[in-house]
C-alpha cells in the first residue's frame, strides 16, 4: 500500500485504499450547460507501459436554470479562456486558430438565448483549436522528431 502523496499505486487495491485516505484531491468542477446537453468525461492523452487509471466517487448536482448574470460571467471566462488558450498555441496549430482566439471579442448579449448561442460558439472555437493541436502533435512532432533522428545518423 502506498498510503502517502507522491508514490503511484500498481494496483487498483492499493489505489482505493489511497482515495479512502484522502491521498488524491478532490476536484470540482461546474459547468454552465448552454444546449440542453451536457457530455462529460475524462480523457487521458498519454500512455505508457503497464497503463491505467482508476477514478472514484462521482457526484452530479443539478442546480437550476442559470441567470443573465451567470451566463454573462460564463461567456466572459470563455473569452479570457480563448485568448489565454492563443497564447499557448501559438506555433501549435494554424494562425487561423490563433489569430481568431487571440481577437475574440463576446457578443452584447440580453437574453438567455443570445448568452448560450455565444458561449456555444467560443465553446466550438476553443473545441476546433485542441483538436487541431491534438492532429498537428500526432502527426507533425513525431515527423519532426524522426527527421531529428534521421539527421543525427549522418
Amino acid at each position: 500500500m502506498n498510503g502517502e502523496k507522491g508514490n503511484i499505486p500498481t494496483w487498483p487495491a492499493e489505489a482505493a485504499t489511497d482515495f479512502r485516505a484522502g491521498i488524491y484531491p478532490r476536484t470540482e468542477v461546474e459547468a454552465i450547460v448552454t444546449d440542453g446537453t451536457l457530455t462529460f468525461g475524462i480523457r487521458k492523452a498519454a500512455k505508457t507501459n503497464n497503463d491505467w487509471t482508476l477514478f472514484d466517487s462521482f457526484r452530479l448536482t443539478y442546480y437550476g436554470e442559470a441567470s443573465t448574470d451567470e451566463l454573462a460571467q460564463e461567456l466572459a471566462a470563455k473569452a479570457a479562456e480563448a485568448k489565454d488558450l492563443a497564447t499557448g498555441l501559438d506555433g501549435l496549430v494554424p494562425t487561423a486558430y490563433v489569430d481568431e482566439l487571440a481577437g475574440y471579442a463576446a457578443p452584447a448579449c440580453s437574453t438567455v438565448e443570445e448568452y448560450n448561442a455565444a458561449i456555444n460558439a467560443v465553446n466550438e472555437l476553443i473545441g476546433k483549436a485542441n483538436a487541431a493541436k491534438e492532429e498537428l502533435a500526432s502527426t507533425f512532432f513525431p515527423a519532426t522528431e524522426y527527421a531529428a533522428q534521421v539527421m543525427e545518423a549522418f
